[in-house]
């Protein structure tokens, strides 16, 4: 399939049109004062400060988790031959 080709005066007709559509300063200005921008941004940093912090605590707590699941499949490991080897010991005294 052939694409469409846009002349310049097509173009500028669509860049126009998306800027009927744009807000001017003048209309979202009454929405946030420059000083409640400010709180924002700082409230924002502060989440994104406290959110990182939360997921490096989840992050140590997982990996703590793994460490015990690792320790845990180690442990079942002993035990299989543990019991293999009581098995091999029974067999031997016919118990």
């Amino acid at each position: 399939m052939r694409k469409k080709e846009v002349t310049i005066e097509k173009l500028a007709e669509m860049i126009a049109k998306g800027f009927e559509t744009t807000a001017t300063k003048e209309e979202i200005g009454h929405l946030v004062t420059k000083e409640e921008f400010r709180h924002l941004a700082e409230d924002v940093r502060i989440l994104r400060r406290d959110t990182e912090s939360g997921f490096s605590e989840i992050i140590g707590a997982l990996k703590s988790i793994q460490n015990e699941i690792t320790d845990l499949k180690k442990l079942d490991l002993e035990v299989v031959e543990l019991r293999r080897r009581v098995e091999q010991l029974e067999k031997k005294l016919g118990v």
